[in-house]
C-alpha cells in the first residue's frame, strides 16, 4: 500500500452523476483494481492491510462523493483525499457503503 499513490480525479470523473456502480467503473479504469462485495457501514477484512473505496450515506447505489476506508493492522479510518480530513470512529461518520479493493 504505501507505494501506491492517490491522483486527482480528471474532468470526467465529475460525470459519473452519482451513481456508485459509474465511480467504481472509473475506479477500476484508473488503478486497475477490482472491488469486492458491498459493506455497509463496515470495513470488515481478514487481511492486515485493507483499502477500501467508501460512499457516505445509505442509498447503496447514489453517493456524492468517495472517501478511501483504510485499514491496517485492525485499525480502521476514513480519509477523505479531497479536504485531508480523517474519521477513526466509524459510527461518527454515520451511514456508508464500502467496497474493498483487490489488486
Amino acid at each position: 500500500m504505501r507505494t501506491r499513490t492517490l491522483q486527482t480525479a480528471a474532468t470526467q470523473v465529475a460525470h459519473n452523476g452519482g451513481r456508485i456502480a459509474v465511480a467504481l467503473e472509473q475506479l477500476s479504469a484508473q488503478t486497475g483494481a477490482r472491488f469486492g462485495m458491498r459493506q455497509f457501514n463496515t470495513l470488515a477484512t481478514g487481511r492486515a492491510q485493507q483499502l477500501f473505496a467508501v460512499f457516505p450515506g445509505s442509498n447503496p447505489k447514489m453517493a456524492s462523493h468517495v472517501l478511501v476506508g483504510i485499514v491496517t493492522n485492525g485499525k480502521k479510518m476514513l480519509y477523505d483525499p479531497q479536504t485531508g480530513a480523517r474519521v477513526t470512529t466509524l459510527a461518527d461518520f454515520g451511514n456508508f457503503t464500502a467496497y474493498p479493493l483487490i489488486f
